[in-house]
């Protein structure tokens, strides 16, 4: 067999981001309009990106130091830290919001903007449908739409 007759596997290589329809706590599709022209949406750094590999190393040194720091036991988070965390964590691969702010951040952009909203627990439903799709490789596969 020759090279020619291989088949090219970088053909199945993914994007580096995509882009998410968010919806609201009942399910259904958010906009940021009446005519439902401008639709609620997040960019997001897939799998396959520098910054979700680097969010993953920071992931992984931070479990091995909870392990270490406590005697080589296994210890839960409480909740405030879990929830700062996971802001944190979701905010490093979050490329941009499109389509809507958030007040009480007011003024804040990039990264401090995305931890607020990932921080809000009344906003959950947010880090619920950005957490399944970072885990969801073919949501970055080339020409894929994800909502």
């Amino acid at each position: 067999m020759n090279d020619a007759t291989l088949f090219d596997i970088s053909t199945q290589s993914v994007e580096e981001t995509t882009v998410i329809h968010l919806k609201n706590a009942a399910g259904e599709l958010m906009f940021a309009d009446a005519e439902r022209q401008l639709p609620c949406q997040i960019e997001l750094y897939g799998p396959g990106s520098t910054p979700f590999g680097v969010n993953e190393a920071r992931q992984n040194a931070r479990q091995t130091k909870r392990f270490n720091d406590n005697e080589m036991k296994l210890t839960s988070q409480d909740h405030e830290e879990q929830v700062r965390e996971t802001a944190e964590d979701l905010a490093s691969v979050t490329k941009r919001f499109i389509n809507f702010g958030y007040a009480p951040a007011a003024g804040a952009q990039g990264h401090d903007l995305f931890r607020a909203v990932y921080a809000d627990t009344k906003l959950g439903f947010i880090v619920k449908q950005v957490q399944k799709t970072l885990r969801d490789w073919s949501a970055f596969r080339k020409g894929s739409e994800t909502s």
